[in-house]
């Protein structure tokens, strides 16, 4: 890559945990799986990054805006920032949490960006402009509502189920014959030979449709407790000083599993009943555009014509705007367009 040529299109990345969606406002786009680049840290993140994008372009964007996922505060999100700069020179970079490309998505100002995929993590804003984050804590102790933990605990329903001594629900089957086990015994064993949690992630959509056609009983019970731990989260982020009233929802489990969205409604109703849930049906990448060009434009010392988020107006405040105004302004919810799904607890 020429890192003294620059060009004018711009750059997203979103860097999920199991794979990486690169996008340039010209059009090209390139996903390369990327699990591995966790594993080993953040410099190997960067060095993905910085692969990614020499594979489709050979001069540098007019900037990059990132959504990392496991960058789960600024400190993170920082370093990341700087492996970035040191392999791509004097270049205007964003660094943030991938749930932090959410809002931008849809061009909301204000509120809370959910992830339910591969992992599960709610990020926020308080009224400083500051990141207020609740779970992301991976697939062994947390990760509610993510396809890790939501197989781990169906896995545990059926153990603690065994255990009771009830009726065998047909959850026992059907999970056994995902793990290519004999019996309910074995589970132990099996599960030991994944490398970590987010390696059984792959087997839960299969499991989860086959038990809710079987009417499985146990697998009911999985669905609304996972779906309230998400809905957790939502209420830690607004009891931590954060506006939780569009909550914009992404990743695997919760766009494409209609009954889980009802079950996140439901939770939703229950813990957070203010909010309103925006599934967002375009890819998080979209957000990563947007943060870049509107990047570009306030480096260059101009404003974006669309409303600017809390992390941008923090590093570039507004000329125009007193300190008072600026808070006010930086944290006035946007009407989320209509070409989003929009679902309130009015729907549940």
């Amino acid at each position: 890559m020429q890192t003294q040529e620059r060009q004018l299109v711009t750059a997203g990345v979103d860097v999920g945990g199991t794979k990486t969606h690169l996008s340039l406002s010209s059009g090209e786009e390139r996903i390369v799986p990327s699990a591995d680049w966790h594993r080993k840290g953040l410099e190997r993140v960067a060095e993905g990054i910085v692969e990614l994008l020499r594979s489709i372009t050979p001069t540098l964007p007019a900037a990059l805006a990132v959504g990392s996922h496991g960058c789960n505060d600024r400190l993170l999100c920082a370093r990341l920032e700087d492996a970035l700069r040191a392999r791509l020179g004097d270049l205007p970079i964003l660094v943030l949490n991938d749930a932090e490309l959410l809002l931008p998505s849809v061009r909301a100002a204000a509120g809370v960006g959910l992830i339910a995929g591969t992992g599960s993590v709610a990020v926020g804003y308080d009224g400083q402009g500051e990141m207020v984050i609740a779970g992301g804590w991976g697939g062994y102790i947390g990760d509610e509502g993510s396809s890790t933990a939501m197989f781990r605990d169906a896995a545990r329903a059926i153990a603690e189920a065994y255990d009771r001594g009830d009726p065998e629900d047909p959850l026992v089957a059907i999970l056994c014959g995902a793990l290519e086990i004999d019996h309910i015994r074995e589970l132990p064993r099996v599960l030991d030979t994944f490398v970590s949690p987010p390696a059984w992630a792959h087997l839960t959509p299969n499991v989860f449709a086959q038990a809710l056609e079987q009417e499985s009983v146990l697998i009911l019970d999985v669905i609304e407790q996972q779906a309230l731990g998400l809905a957790t989260l939502i209420a830690n982020v607004h009891g931590r000083g954060a506006p939780v009233d569009t909550v914009v929802a992404a990743g695997g489990v919760v766009v494409n599993a209609k009954w889980f969205q009802d079950a996140l409604r439901r939770a939703l109703a229950l813990t957070s009943p203010a909010s309103e849930l925006v599934i967002l049906s375009d890819p998080p990448v979209v957000g990563a555009l947007a943060l870049a060009a509107d990047l570009a434009v306030l480096s260059a010392g101009d404003e974006p014509e669309g409303p600017v988020g809390p992390v941008l107006r923090h590093l570039f405040p507004s000329p125009a705007l007193s300190g008072a105004e600026r808070s006010s302004d930086s944290f006035s919810a946007d009407p989320v367009p209509s070409s989003y799904t929009q679902e309130g607890k009015s729907h549940s």
